[in-house]
């Protein structure tokens, strides 16, 4: 028990030096169901992040984003969503770490629209052991959308333009290592 004390209250100052890496799992606070024309849909949301820290306390990386609505008749809808991401972490000598977080993206939708957009936000990384964290963040997201089609009787091409604005939560777990090198087994 003393062992296990120890190992969660170790202060973290080496997870953010240069040369350190993170890979972060998260989900969003999207719970509950929408039930439409009879059909039950299931919201979902995923997303995986991994950074390079250049500068201590400074990242630099990417996330692959997905989510939609899954029907059990076939028309689920989904999100997906690709970019690059940084983090500046505060400095603290706490267990408990903040920082910011930016995410520009280009991603689709499976009926067709393309979009891209920012996010930004600050999250907070508890630190459970020296190099695992629970993670929970909450930010603003913009998103313009746009789609094209050709009247099939016309010819005339219609464009549709809209811009979305969303407010975010996620929650996940964060592991950080030491350097790249820590994957080298050779």
């Amino acid at each position: 028990m003393i062992l296990t004390a120890l190992a969660c209250s170790f202060t973290v100052f080496g997870q953010f030096n240069s040369g350190s890496v993170y890979f972060s799992g998260m989900t969003s606070g999207n719970i509950g169901t929408r039930i439409s024309e009879g059909m039950l849909y299931l919201p979902y949301s995923i997303s995986a992040e991994g950074g390079y820290f250049l500068k201590n306390r400074i990242s630099l990386g990417g996330e692959v984003h997905t989510h939609g609505e899954f029907n059990f008749n076939g028309t689920s809808s989904y999100e997906l969503r690709l970019g690059p991401t940084v983090r500046y972490y505060r400095p603290s000598a706490k267990d408990c770490q903040m920082y910011f977080f930016g995410h520009a993206y280009y991603g689709f939708w499976n009926s067709s629209y393309n979009q891209w957009g920012i996010e930004g936000g600050v999250g907070f990384n508890y630190f459970v052991t020296e190099r695992i964290a629970l993670e929970a963040r909450g930010g603003y997201n913009y998103q313009r959308q746009w789609d094209s089609y050709t009247d099939p009787f016309t010819g005339e091409v219609f464009r549709t333009n809209f811009n979305n604005h969303h407010l975010l939560f996620e929650v996940g777990i964060s592991v950080f290592f030491p350097s790249i090198k820590f994957f080298d087994r050779t």
